[in-house]
């Protein structure tokens, strides 16, 4: 096909697209490059003049998924009778010509699940993109192709959607960075709607700081600047949904964030425990209790009830937006997804006012857990990379727990990233993995930049730890990092009922069996101050600063033990050292100030 100029106006500037449209096969090679639907070219304004700074995403390249408006072009939305029933676009969607208007250039539209409804990446009529980080398995969807193009570097970052795990599943499958923002803060205008209270533009990339550089275009400045992190949260009940290996990317994740996070405080928690006290509409979408469903726990239940409520939400919200078509085109997709969309628009669904309200209820929930200061850790996909062409019966049991995972931030309309966390080293072996961190909604700049920080450290930790489980040396008995975090759960429970002596033995309990975590030693050295027993507060706080000398809290503690025992000195220098990471902090310049008084001149 010769090439076909066009014009396409970006703000004040002016750009050129080259437009090549390639016929695919129905196998997973195709033609051309990997993920790729269309191939064209959106060329960046000219770049400012220095002392200028330049745009910040100059000289990088990225696609688009066939959801995205541009001018002049049809959106296919995956399906060709779609493409050939619906008029070009008349303008470019908003998260587009942003990317653009910030120095990038476009390379085109990439391959997807038809009517974005699906979480494979298997496309009957343009090919199954083929995953450079699993031969042979499926790339996830609905967003595959970006995430193809990025995992297969023909691209620096891509833009995809996410429903119900449309991005972040394909993140996980393709071992590459993905990004759902908070609900609501990327424009979505000029992008074909799946279900809008749902529907979030997100974006994928190899690199944690490319992610967060596109983060700071596509965010709204009324995002505010990133914070420290403080809270670690790790969803037991949500991990044990995932049949993929999770011990080490658990643990690689928990020594990075102790390194990297001064004082962050790591705990364990069940989740939909924690959802079923917050959450009380979501006991209108509980599992009927016959059969298996007895043996249901609490967070079981929870976090099935959760999962239906979103997709009663996406089948309600997809039947507004295009039943109509789909009885007009008499359904012309694949025979799969024909069945399963006939389906969702035959049912009535009465409970959408109360979906709603779980929705309300689950980002007030998560808000008051996280704060500003705290991620929570799940994981991403619930099954290492189906085979493609798998039985239809493996797909659905990996969907189903699929879908319990991905409901968290659908729902909860907060921010989700998935990283990746290694790769499998036993049969099969090589194949990637995946973690998510979840922040509080409008916190997405935080989350992000807790991945920048935490990417490089962790990489080191799961080399580390590889190497030592070739060696034979035994991972840490997970188990019994859990049971230290129990202990000082209790022991936190017990200072603040003003029962130090119990929170001391519960803190020496965890000491026992996590005896290089340092919160631990400080926590006791907490209680021990509140005893008078300042000897031993000043040894823990010693011992705390060898494991994290940056830990503001424990120069403090020290140098509180330090005074009463009229060290003053001594006290003096910990509480000026407590200043170089916090300049201003009010109990440390008080100290120094009052004894100044006793330190000889």
């Amino acid at each position: 096909m010769a090439n076909v100029w066009g014009i396409l106006a970006i703000g004040v500037a002016v750009s050129f697209f080259i437009s090549r449209r390639r016929k695919r096969e129905e196998d997973e090679e195709g033609k051309g490059p990997p993920g790729f639907l269309e191939e064209f070219e959106i060329e960046p304004p000219p770049p400012p003049l220095p002392p200028m700074a330049p745009l910040p995403l100059s000289g990088l390249t990225f696609s688009v998924k066939d959801v995205f408006d541009i001018e002049s072009r049809v959106t296919g939305f995956g399906n060709p009778v779609w493409a050939d029933t619906h008029q070009p676009a008349k303008c470019t969607a908003s998260a587009v010509l942003k990317l653009v208007n910030a120095g990038a250039r476009c390379l085109g539209k990439t391959i997807m699940d038809e009517l974005a409804y699906g979480i494979t990446g298997e496309c009957k009529h343009y090919g199954t993109p083929a995953n450079p980080a699993a031969p042979g398995r499926i790339p996830g969807g609905s967003s595959s192709g970006s995430a193809v193009s990025v995992a297969a570097k023909v691209v620096n970052f891509a833009l995809g959607t996410d429903t119900c795990g449309n991005l972040r599943i394909p993140a996980a499958y393709c071992g590459i960075l993905g990004f759902r923002p908070s609900h609501g803060l990327v424009s979505s205008e000029g992008v074909v709607p799946l279900a809008p209270s749902l529907d979030a533009v997100g974006w994928f990339a190899r690199e944690a700081e490319l992610l967060r550089k596109v983060g700071t275009v596509l965010l709204p400045k009324s995002v505010g600047e990133a914070r420290s992190i403080k809270h670690l949260f790790i969803a037991e009940d949500y991990w044990e949904l995932t049949t993929a290996p999770k011990d080490m990317s658990i643990l690689a994740l928990r020594n990075a964030a102790s390194q990297v996070f001064s004082g962050v405080m790591i705990q364990n928690l069940v989740l939909g425990d924690y959802i079923s006290k917050k959450v009380p509409s979501l006991s209108s979408f509980f599992p009927e209790e016959k059969g298996g469903n007895k043996a249901l726990s609490t967070s079981s239940k929870n976090m099935v009830a959760l999962a239906d409520a979103m997709l009663a939400i996406q089948g309600h919200e997809f039947k507004e937006q295009h039943s109509g078509w789909l009885r007009e085109a008499k359904f012309p997709v694949g025979p799969e997804s024909k069945d399963q969309m006939k389906s969702v628009l035959a049912k009535e669904y009465d409970k959408i006012t109360v979906a709603q309200k779980v929705k309300e209820e689950l980002r007030t929930a998560l808000g008051e857990l996280l704060k500003g200061d705290g991620v929570l850790c799940i994981p991403t996909a619930s099954a290492l990379p189906p085979k493609t062409r798998s039985y239809s019966s493996v797909l659905s049991d990996i969907r189903a727990r699929a879908m319990q995972l991905v409901a968290l931030a659908s729902m909860g309309g907060v921010p989700q990233v998935s990283m990746p966390a290694g790769v499998t080293e036993s049969k099969p072996a090589g194949l990637p993995l995946a973690l998510s961190l979840l922040g509080m909604h409008g916190n997405d700049l935080t989350l992000l930049d807790a991945v920048c920080k935490l990417m490089p450290v962790m990489k080191e930790e799961l080399k580390t730890l590889t190497e030592s489980e070739a060696k034979g040396i035994a991972l840490p008995d997970r188990s019994q990092k859990q049971a230290a975090e129990a202990a000082k759960e209790k022991g936190n429970a017990a200072f603040r009922e003003n029962n130090f002596a119990k929170a001391v033995a519960y803190y020496t309990e965890a000491i026992k069996l996590d005896p290089k975590n340092p919160l631990y030693y400080n926590n006791r050295a907490m209680a021990n101050l509140q005893l008078d027993n300042f000897r031993e507060a000043e040894e823990d706080c010693s011992i705390t600063l060898s494991l994290d000398k940056k830990n503001v809290k424990a120069w403090l503690r020290r140098g509180t033990a330090r005074e009463f025992l009229a060290h003053y000195a001594d006290a003096v220098q910990d509480f000026t050292q407590a200043l170089v990471y916090e300049p201003t902090n009010k109990t440390a310049l008080e100290a120094v100030k009052r004894m100044k008084l006793f330190v000889l001149k």
